[in-house]
């Protein structure tokens, strides 16, 4: 019976331990609608009917696509890290890690992000259709949009308003998967896909430039707003309420050590007494008495060894009433 014990509970720590864990949960959502695609079922949410969204976890490989009007923020668990996904937009959750970061793809669409910094060989990567960008810790957009300028032209773009972020072209050029050298941006900059003719041939390029006033507006009107959901953290006790416990602290023990040394004192006397009962009254204890005694001698010397513990967390104690 325990050995099946053993394997009930040693299987059910492992499921719990194996669990799937949410990537991502939606902190604030605005417009009309947007559907998420979980393990290839796709389940619709009507913000403008009343769907609560707010809560909703997204996982590893799921799709979220947007429509006209609707905005959403995500949380990257257990970080602090957000990804705002504007309208008409379609976002694949690829890869996290417990720090944060990991990959993500746009199909198409307006995103921005704001990652805090990383450590050790951990990155924030997005990827378009044909450009991705790095971060270790920034504040960056990126567009897969329609050209305005050349209808029925996709044009990729990403920006940097705080920190720096890294990015590659991956289109695959002339062929031979040559692709540009990694473009470095800084806050106010924007690095655009482009091509240069090498030897007769369209090689992918990366062009960094201003940011344009267009996206500075479209991400001040649509600026973050989600409320971030913190991590339980310990109280950081000021030095004074640390004072204060510690003195609390310091009397405890040493009152512990005196009434606990004053119980184990009485209880040895009373051990010590019932242990010669029957030799001074044999006349009125006429049973034996030294299993009692026991009892008593060593209940108060559990009571003794209580005590020199509390007096030893007095003494090796900081603060204390008396004298500090």
């Amino acid at each position: 019976m325990c050995t099946v014990l053993f394997f009930f509970m040693t299987f059910s720590l492992f499921a719990q331990s194996t669990q799937v864990k949410a990537s991502a949960v939606i902190i604030f959502a605005d417009g009309d609608s947007f559907d998420v695609i979980h393990e290839g079922e796709s389940t619709s949410y009507d913000i403008a009917g009343g769907d609560a969204v707010e809560g909703v976890e997204l996982y590893t490989g799921d799709i979220l696509n947007t429509y006209g009007g609707t905005f959403l923020e995500l949380q990257l668990t257990p970080s602090e890290n957000i990804v705002k996904i504007s309208e008409n937009t379609s976002f694949t959750v690829e890869s996290t890690d417990a720090s944060g970061g990991g990959s993500f793809s746009i199909n198409y669409g307006r995103v921005r992000a704001k990652v805090t910094k990383l450590f050790g060989l951990e990155k924030f990567r997005i990827t378009g259709p044909s450009m991705v960008a790095g971060v270790r810790g920034t504040d960056f957009g990126f567009d897969s949009i329609i050209s305005k300028d050349s209808p029925g032209n996709l044009v990729s773009r990403v920006y940097c308003f705080k920190g720096t972020v890294s990015v590659e072209n991956t289109a695959e050029g002339n062929g031979k998967g040559e692709v540009s050298e990694p473009a470095l941006i800084h806050q106010g900059e924007m690095a655009v896909e482009t091509s240069v003719q090498q030897k007769g041939v369209q090689t992918p390029s990366l062009k960094v430039l201003p940011i344009l006033p267009e996206i500075k507006n479209f991400w001040k009107i649509n600026d973050f707003q989600g409320s971030v959901i913190k991590e339980e953290t310990t109280e950081v006790l000021p030095k004074e309420k640390i004072s204060v416990v510690s003195s609390i602290r310091k009397d405890n023990f040493g009152h512990a050590a005196v009434w606990t040394g004053t119980a184990g004192l009485l209880l040895e006397a009373a051990g010590a007494v019932l242990y010669f009962s029957s030799d001074l009254f044999p006349q009125v204890i006429t049973f034996d008495t030294g299993s009692f005694a026991n009892a008593f001698f060593i209940s108060g010397g559990i009571m003794f060894g209580g005590s020199l513990l509390s007096l030893i967390g007095y003494l090796t104690s900081p603060g204390g009433s008396s004298g500090n």
